[in-house]
């Protein structure tokens, strides 16, 4: 799309109305040169013909005046425009059409029940319709790209029409010469075969027309890339989709739902690139309005950081920063069913000096992953406070896990045996009272090991019974 569309816009409906002054010029000069020679031949094909130009010279004059209110502006009382007014000329025109066909057919009826002769100067009168079959073919090309490029209905169905006048000018002219060399009312035939087609275009416009004025919709391939445009940003989830069509126009209203972690400036900058999106593949959709639900769904997200054994097996990190996968379970609480969904590679963090310092930002990046993944609760053997911080502030629940096995640990969950971390200082207290205990472990045995290295250093090689019964040695 254009980055000014409503200059674009008014270019193509200056476009539309200049070929519009032109087919009112041509079949202006169409009319009175058909009913001219028609009165001169006596020819009732032609005359019927005739009035059916003047019919199409009204009604384009009728759309010359639509595009002139089409360019005015949106106002406190017409808040969408005046593109409505566009769809209601289209219906008139096609009544207007009906009335027009009904008469041409009953001209060509009373010369099939009374009979017709003939044109008097027929060879003139064909020529005549030749001639302005190449005119009106023309005439309806220009018009069908012009409508094409402002979509104006009014406009494209005029065009349509000007096309069967150049079907039936061709067959005007050959009924006129078989006429009268046969003796055989066939102008009769051709004014009804007019008429029905009359008929038949005007029963497409009246639809047409009418569907747009009652706000229906039947472009489903639009709505269908639309669904997929706000899907593709995999933060965001389509609800209903309302469009509907004010002349060459489209409106839309939009229900979105976005997981209640999102925050209002995230949401924003989402919906801004979707809606540039959406106006650069579809520019007739001229206004789009958002409604934000939040997402509420009967699952719960589970992300579980994980890391892959020497020997093939899937277990829970050790600490969140040292994670290469992250395993997405959804858990149903009210039927307690898990569901495995995917599992995702933790994406690369940007370098640093010093592991802390790495491990700091992985986590974050980590964090930031667990968020775009809409992720409700996240299970850890252990987790940096500022990483915890982090994730609270996402909305984030962190549950801590005693094992790395991540079945047991989802059968925990399960069971509701695994309980949420909500106060950061129970883990720093909790490590601190293991680290001490495994300390005071290692004195314990350090002082057993020494002692037995060294009773191995020292002990004689060969024993005797002084050495095995002091009490022997003690009597000496």
């Amino acid at each position: 799309m254009s980055d000014d569309p409503d200059s674009s816009s008014k270019g193509h409906l200056g476009e539309a109305r200049r070929a519009v002054r032109f087919s009112i010029l041509a079949i202006t000069g169409v009319f009175l040169l058909k009913l001219a020679v028609g009165l001169f031949s006596g020819s009732i094909a032609l005359v019927a013909d005739a009035f059916n130009s003047l019919a199409d010279t009204t009604l384009l004059i009728i759309i010359y005046l639509a595009l002139r209110i089409l360019e005015k502006k949106p106002d406190r009382h017409f808040r969408y425009g005046y593109y409505k007014l566009e769809d209601l000329l289209s219906l008139m025109m096609s009544f207007a059409f009906v009335g027009v066909a009904f008469m041409v057919i009953y001209d060509g009826l009373r010369a099939i029940l009374f009979g017709f002769e003939g044109s008097t100067h027929y060879i003139e009168a064909a020529v005549t319709e030749i001639a302005v079959a190449a005119i009106l073919f023309a005439v309806s090309w220009k018009q069908y790209k012009a409508a094409e490029r402002a979509n104006i209905t009014s406009l494209a169905l005029s065009a349509r029409d000007m096309r069967i006048d150049v079907i039936s000018a061709i067959f005007v002219a050959l009924s006129i010469i078989l006429n009268k060399t046969l003796r055989f009312p066939l102008e009769g035939y051709a004014a009804m075969i007019i008429g029905i087609l009359i008929i038949q275009n005007a029963f497409r416009g009246i639809t047409t027309a009418g569907r747009n004025l009652l706000d229906a919709w039947n472009r489903p391939e639009i709505t269908r890339r639309i669904e997929e445009i706000i899907n593709e940003t995999g933060s965001l989830k389509v609800g209903e989709i309302r469009l509907r069509r004010a002349g060459p126009i489209i409106f839309g209203e939009i229900t979105v739902y976005a997981h209640e972690d999102l925050r209002l400036e995230e949401i924003d900058d989402i919906l801004e690139i979707v809606e540039k999106k959406i106006y650069e593949e579809i520019p007739d959709i001229k206004e789009i309005v958002f409604e934000v639900e939040p997402l509420q769904t009967n699952y719960q997200v589970i992300g579980v950081p994980a890391v892959d054994t020497p020997d093939g097996r899937t277990v829970l990190a050790s600490e969140l920063s040292q994670a290469r996968k992250i395993v997405i379970y959804h858990f149903y609480p009210n039927s307690g069913v898990l569901i495995k969904r995917g599992e995702v590679p933790v994406e690369r963090n940007g370098s640093g000096n010093g592991t802390n310092r790495r491990n700091g930002e992985r986590e974050i990046v980590i964090c930031r992953q667990l968020k775009r993944l809409m992720v409700d609760i996240v299970v850890v053997k252990y987790i940096s406070e500022i990483a915890y911080e982090i994730l609270k502030g996402y909305g984030v629940e962190v549950y801590i896990a005693e094992t790395d096995e991540i079945h047991e640990v989802l059968q925990a969950i399960k069971t509701k045996h695994l309980n949420m971390l909500s106060d950061y200082s129970d883990l720093e207290r909790k490590y601190t009272m293991r680290e001490h205990s495994e300390t005071e472990s290692s004195e314990l045995e350090y002082p057993t090991i020494s002692a037995e290295i060294i009773n191995r250093i020292i002990a004689p090689k060969n024993t005797n019974d002084e050495d095995i019964n002091p009490s022997k040695s003690r009597n000496k």
